[in-house]
């Protein structure tokens, strides 16, 4: 898979990414900590060194696909956590200024992830000449319950949002254009 890695520096750290191709892809990034249960998502962490983002992370809690008897399983799909506010970048070239387009899956608002191999995107990168980035958001009744005193509502789209602001400071770190951002998805994402 990997045969050479690459280092981007952002506000966080340094990060390591891997060469898949002619991207460099990076994965795992946090955009946003977690403070609780139907709490909105807080600062991204900082670390000291290089954080190793070389491999997918996990993905939100989630109930079984129910595409599955179609689509499969994938064995991310069993690595679930309720820390999940992480996103993934491909990039054909970290020194670029590419239009970048922000991927947002799909399942219902129900099941998926932006680290599923489903949502691998060195192609699209490669090919398209732009920088993509998938994201994970809470979902289920983690990210869209709204009951006053438990929940304001809105988690899974403020998770969004406060990943499209990670991305507008921090994606020409590799090689994106952060006023060339585009939002796109699939089923729920879109």
């Amino acid at each position: 898979m990997a045969d050479e890695a690459t280092v981007v520096t952002i506000s966080q750290g340094q990060l390591l990414g891997t060469k898949e191709g002619q991207t460099s892809a990076f994965y795992d990034v946090p955009y946003g900590s977690n403070q609780g249960r139907f709490k909105h998502v807080g600062t991204p962490i900082s670390w000291t060194g290089v954080r190793d983002a070389r491999q997918p992370g996990v993905i939100f809690k989630q109930g079984p696909n129910r595409l599955a008897s179609v689509m499969g399983s994938k064995p991310g799909e069993k690595n679930q956590s309720e820390d999940a506010f992480r996103l993934n970048v491909w990039t054909p070239d970290v020194r670029g200024k590419k239009p970048v387009l922000f991927w947002i899956h799909g399942g219902g608002f129900l099941t998926g992830g932006g680290a599923l191999s489903w949502y691998d995107a060195r192609h699209l990168a490669e090919h398209g000449d732009i920088v993509v980035v998938t994201v994970n958001y809470r979902l289920d009744v983690f990210g869209n319950l709204r009951l006053p005193g438990i929940s304001d509502g809105n988690l899974a789209l403020n998770d969004l949002i406060t990943a499209l602001k990670w991305v507008k400071r921090h994606i020409s770190a590799f090689g994106g254009d952060p006023e060339q951002v585009t939002v796109a998805g699939q089923s729920a994402g879109a």
